[in-house]
């Protein structure tokens, strides 16, 4: 039963139970570990835990599953923009990459540009890639 562990913190999270919420989601990112929506359950219990450095670390790791795994899509890249910025807001610099491909795929070039650029000035490799550098 590979969802178990997160249908458990789901419930104990309904239920006010933060703690046992935490640790059922744990225990599921660490049966699966590709799965954002264990990520994204755990980043906002950290939240409320108000433990953010935590939270902005899982947070971050859901975008990137979800940008990895196809769930936003090209007929979501409006949306995927806008939590790629908050993502940067958060401090990834991964996601200013991301940003830049999400505007590519719109064939918004100079938006695109100026991203990769971005991401170049912080050494994020891809970034630099998408720029033939």
């Amino acid at each position: 039963m590979p969802k178990y562990h997160f249908e458990v913190a789901k419930t104990y999270a309904k239920s006010g139970n933060v703690k046992k919420a935490i640790d059922h989601c744990k225990k599921s990112v660490e049966n699966n570990p590709n799965d954002f929506e264990s990520y994204r359950l755990l980043g906002l219990l950290m939240l409320i835990r108000q433990d953010y450095d935590a939270a902005k670390d899982r947070q971050e790791t859901c975008l990137w599953y979800m940008w990895q795994e196809g769930v936003i899509s090209e007929k979501q890249y409006k949306k995927a923009i806008k939590y790629f910025k908050k993502a940067i807001e958060l401090g990834n610099k991964l996601a200013i990459s991301d940003l830049g491909v999400a505007y590519e795929k719109q064939e918004k070039y100079g938006e695109a540009l100026k991203y990769y650029k971005k991401g170049a000035k912080l050494n994020v490799s891809y970034a630099i890639k998408n720029l033939g550098c």
